[in-house]
């Protein structure tokens, strides 16, 4: 196996000579460029597998070498040097499409395994370019044996469907070769690039069938729903608008969701609001969902509903495991403590409108 060839780019000797040394001692093969513009140079005229550069030199500095082995070397990963002080253009540089950042003083241990990382990921990329190469003139047409009048026609069908988006169904005795028509058909496609996915409807329970299908229906008539709310919304604002009065949307809105909503809106309550407040805090920092936030917030709200809206108790309850924990603690620990259970989803059905769950026949 042939050696791997890296570049080395700094503007201090003393720098180029201890890098030299340690990594022709692993067996690299290293050229050292005293600086960006010879380091270009180089670049421009030789095959390396790695680039490891100093950021800050002049007249050409690190960022400026990136820029160009981005363009011109993409397949040549690119590891920058820098001091501490400068760990916010390193950053930038991981942005530009460097592979990592090594700090000055650097460790040996830390520098040889990132730089076997980035040699590891070439390799992997490599690999996987030709591996993509040899699939997808696999499944070319000219791979396709069509001597017979019927299967040119097959391969004429191919050439005519494969660039649109339409949905194409392949039927045909087991064996007949229907992914193979499937796979030339994404292989001509604008998707080539992309990944081909084939599911064996056979191998999926009768049950999952059914759940995706009255999944799919529900969320057609849902959006059905909802457009035909803003639709209504939309011709009544223009319909009936006063240039005495204005418009009225938030009574208009609010009127056209009372005969087509599927769930009505909540009434609006201050002091509801601030739970969502609160555990919306949770969802903005990362620790959750959206909507597990909400189910939070509706269940925190019915615990006050539940034991009164003064009721000191439950309020020292909420402060001291909920307010004053904040992200230090595990959400469902948290909620525990105060609420003594487990969160439910029972209170943030109820506030929409539902006050029983549907039997679960699965």
């Amino acid at each position: 196996m042939a050696m791997e060839q890296i570049l080395l780019v700094d503007d201090e000797p003393s720098i180029l000579s201890v890098l030299n040394t340690l990594l022709k001692a692993e067996g690299y093969e290293v050229v050292s460029a005293l600086g960006g513009e010879k380091a270009r140079e180089l670049m421009l005229s030789q095959h390396f597998d790695l680039m490891i550069s100093d950021i800050r030199m002049a007249p050409v500095n690190g960022m400026e070498l990136l820029t160009l082995a981005h363009a011109e070397r993409p397949n040549m990963s690119v590891i920058m040097l820098t001091a501490y002080g400068s760990v916010e253009t390193a950053i930038e540089a991981l942005k530009l499409g460097a592979f990592d950042y090594i700090t000055k003083p650097f460790k040996v241990d830390e520098l040889l395994i990132t730089i076997r990382r980035a040699l590891e990921y070439n390799h992997a990329l490599s690999e996987n370019e030709d591996l993509k190469a040899r699939l997808g003139t696999r499944y070319h047409l000219e791979n396709i044996v069509a001597e017979s009048k019927p299967m040119q026609n097959v391969c004429e069908m191919i050439r005519k469907v494969a660039p649109t988006d339409a949905t194409v169904l392949i039927y045909g005795a087991s064996g007949t070769g229907k992914e193979l028509v499937a796979q030339a058909i994404h292989a001509c496609s604008p998707r080539t690039k992309r990944a081909f996915l084939a599911v064996n409807c056979a191998a999926l329970p009768e049950q999952l069938l059914g759940k995706l299908e009255a999944s799919r229906v529900f969320q057609s008539g849902l959006q059905m729903v909802r457009q035909v709310e803003f639709s209504l919304f939309d011709w009544r604002i223009h319909s009936e608008y006063d240039p005495a009065k204005g418009p009225r949307f938030r009574e208009i809105l609010n009127e056209v969701r009372d005969r087509v909503s599927v769930l009505k809106p909540p009434q609006f309550s201050r002091f509801a609001n601030s739970f969502s407040h609160v555990f919306g805090g949770g969802y903005a920092a990362g620790y959750y969902s959206y909507k597990w936030a909400e189910v939070l917030a509706a269940d925190a709200f019915a615990a006050f509903e539940e034991r009164g809206i003064f009721d000191r108790g439950v309020a020292d309850s909420f402060r001291k495991n909920i307010l004053e924990v904040g992200g230090t603690r595990d959400i469902g620990e948290a909620f525990k403590a105060f609420r003594g259970r487990a969160p439910r989803i029972e209170p943030l059905l109820t506030q929409a409108g539902i006050d029983t769950l549907p039997p679960n026949n699965s």
